[in-house]
């Protein structure tokens, strides 16, 4: 079994969710992975399709906007990573008991 930090190395593309504003979570560790040849994404709501899709954020600090529900996002010109191209996804949570 692999151990979190091994897939976290070994990844190449990782999908984060955006915690709410003032909270800490995943997105608090994207500036450094982003550098080192990995790309950062973010889910993103199409209001077309009422789907979510995933965005590469380069930038967090300037390309990240309040979407769909408040809930934080890719800024509209991030540029669409195909959902099979991820290799980790990291997500906030409470605390385990």
């Amino acid at each position: 079994m692999r151990t979190a930090e091994a897939a976290l190395r070994s990844a190449r593309t990782i999908l984060f969710f955006a915690p709410l504003p003032r909270r800490d979570g995943p997105l608090a560790v994207a500036g450094g992975i982003g550098v080192g040849g990995k790309n950062v994404a973010l889910p993103w709501f199409d209001p077309a399709t009422q789907t979510y899709l995933a965005r590469r954020v380069e930038n967090p600090a300037c390309e990240i906007v309040a979407g769909k529900f408040g809930v934080r996002e890719p800024a509209p010109g991030c540029v669409e990573i195909p959902l099979q191209k991820i290799d980790l996804v990291l997500v906030p949570a409470s605390r385990l008991i």
